[in-house]
């Protein structure tokens, strides 16, 4: 008979209760879910962070008792391609970061979805993406929760169908990917309501305004859509719609998210009366419904705390992160990759937003959302589907 020493039945002692501390630890399934969130520090959007925070603490208190926390990150890019790099480089090595949230600049996010897919890492982009992106790709594991440039230019044909006695239309658009995107998808729309008879580039009317003025007069233009890309500032961009409604009083504008900026239009009556009847269509998904419980709960709430309506940034953010939360307790894993799978299956319903997701991460279920603005500064919020 083998003889057993001191040793060794102390050496199976300590394997014992290591076994048992570990068994425990996988009972309580301690798991954290760590997101990184991309983008420009000192440019974030208050109501995005804000929200970003929200679902974070409500993800902590709701799902105590599973085992789960969860935490953010924010990753400064200061909205420059260079430095957006090196954090793409960085993260795709982390295996603790579960997911990362893209940032405002489509340029990193491009090539952030490019390395994070070949790393099989969950990539979500809250913001607008080039549609070339989702469209000559088959991304695994990116998504993109923000309407298409195809899709942005199709809301605002239908807007200007529903909401404008306009038929004749002139479209100004920059060169960029983006904004040619935009003006395909409301040119594709065209129907024997709506008659685009001008296109030309934003550069062409603010270097030559007066004459580009001039043709569309001769022209009989009715209403114009623009989509500036990102070469000019608010301030420029709103001085031209002051410009062109001091001379062109009865002609209907609508725009893209670029003229989306209530805090410039109510600072200036001038520019506020020059904007009525503005349409502007939003770069985020919305469903709205006032007999949701759920809905009216999270209004309530935000409504009492600060005393005002909370924005679709603040929406957009808060659903992101629940998205993602949510789905790693229901399905116990905080592995990212599995999530992306997840997500393709299933899609998520978050609060007046359901994402649906294409094999290529793009939007299935599409409500885009758009405002008339009032002469006030103050917008009426319109959805079509």
């Amino acid at each position: 008979m083998k003889r057993i020493s001191g040793k060794t039945i102390v050496f199976a002692a300590v394997v014992l209760i290591l076994s048992a501390i570990c068994a425990s630890c996988a009972q309580t399934g301690e798991k954290t879910v760590k997101i990184a969130v991309m983008g420009d520090a000192d440019n974030f959007y208050p109501e995005y962070e804000a929200g970003i925070i929200k679902a974070i603490d409500d993800l902590n208190n709701e799902y105590s008792d599973t085992g789960f926390s969860f935490t953010y990150q924010i990753y400064d890019d200061s909205g420059r391609y260079e430095q957006g790099a090196e954090i793409i480089d960085a993260l795709a090595e982390d295996k603790s970061v579960t997911a990362v949230v893209g940032s405002m600049d489509k340029d990193i996010n491009s090539t952030a979805a490019y390395m994070f897919n070949e790393r099989q890492k969950l990539f979500v982009i809250p913001y607008i993406l080039y549609d070339s992106v989702y469209k000559n790709n088959k991304y695994e594991t990116v998504f993109s929760l923000a309407a298409s440039g195809k899709d942005m230019g199709a809301c605002l044909m239908e807007a200007a169908k529903r909401e404008t006695p306009a038929k004749r239309w002139a479209v100004c658009a920059a060169e960029d990917e983006f904004s040619i995107s935009e003006m395909h998808g409301f040119m594709q729309k065209n129907d024997s309501r709506i008659n685009v008879v001008d296109c030309n580039d934003i550069v062409t009317l603010i270097s030559d305004f007066d004459n580009e003025l001039k043709r569309w007069r001769l022209l009989g233009v009715e209403g114009i859509v623009f989509f500036p890309g990102e070469e000019y500032s608010y301030d420029v961009l709103f001085d031209m719609i002051k410009r062109i409604r001091e001379r062109y009083p009865d002609v209907v504008c609508m725009g893209d998210s670029k003229f989306d900026n209530s805090k410039i239009i109510k600072s200036d009556p001038e520019l506020a009366k020059s904007m009525e009847g503005f349409i502007i269509v939003n770069d985020f998904y919305e469903q709205r419904d006032n007999d949701d419980p759920k809905y009216m709960s999270f209004m309530t709430e935000y409504k009492e705390k600060h005393g005002r309506m909370f924005d679709l940034w603040y929406l957009q953010a808060y659903n992101m992160i629940r998205m993602i939360g949510d789905k790693a307790v229901e399905h116990d894993t905080n592995n990212g990759t599995r999530l992306a799978g997840i997500l393709h299956d299933e899609g998520y319903e978050g609060i007046s937003q359901k994402f649906v997701f294409a094999e290529n991460g793009s939007q299935l279920f599409i409500t885009t959302h758009y405002f008339v603005m009032n002469d006030d500064g103050t917008a009426k919020e319109k959805s079509q589907r």
